[in-house]
């Protein structure tokens, strides 16, 4: 298997990523009830809820106080991203804002290159239609940390992100490129789903 972070090939009885830490199996926290369920599961074990909105999952662990402390450390700044997101979903736009800042601070601080890709992400996400500037300044950070860490698992979505942005400012030449690219890198990967996604999208007018 390869660590979803990173994208580095991993044993199958890995738990934790070699390369950069990352928990690898994430449990979802039911928002009723409090209970675990596995990742595939669509409702509660506990309660019957449904887990759509249950939020970011935490990694099962079984270690020590001191290796929990250390993988609380670490993945901190990458939940904030994706409880970014979440709260952008909800229409919670500043709450948004401002717990992507946060996982940004965090991962900066505590210097987890590949968290802080996540964080510009996110904030580019949560920004993009309220701030443009920032949005673009956002992604090309991230972008930059792509090339860094070699995480290029991440480059198609930054590319939807720039097509995204390209199409609110009604710039279309760039908007196609963008989802040209989107579609290349999503094929390269062997990730057919996202890239037929990509080829209905390009047949639509800005």
């Amino acid at each position: 298997m390869n660590c979803p972070a990173c994208q580095v090939a991993l044993p199958d009885d890995a738990v934790f990523c070699g390369h950069c830490g990352s928990a690898l199996r994430r449990e979802r926290a039911c928002a009723r009830c409090g209970r675990d369920n596995a990742p595939e599961m669509r409702f509660c074990l506990g309660c019957g809820a449904s887990l759509a909105t249950s939020g970011v999952g935490f990694p099962v662990l079984s270690q020590s106080a001191d290796i929990q402390h250390l993988t609380w450390q670490q993945e901190e700044p990458a939940w904030l991203a994706d409880l970014a997101q979440a709260y952008l979903g909800e229409g919670r736009q500043d709450e948004a804002e401002r717990t992507a800042s946060e996982a940004l601070a965090l991962a900066q601080a505590r210097g987890l290159e590949l968290h802080e890709l996540r964080a510009w992400y996110a904030l580019a996400r949560v920004v993009i239609r309220t701030d443009a500037a920032r949005a673009r300044d956002a992604l090309a950070r991230a972008a930059a940390l792509v090339e860094r860490t070699h995480a290029h698992a991440y480059a198609p979505f930054l590319s939807l992100e720039r097509a995204e942005l390209a199409r609110l400012l009604d710039d279309e030449t760039t908007y196609r490129r963008e989802l040209r690219e989107a579609h290349r890198l999503f094929t390269a990967m062997g990730a057919t789903g996202h890239a037929e996604r990509i080829e209905a999208l390009s047949q639509r007018e800005i």
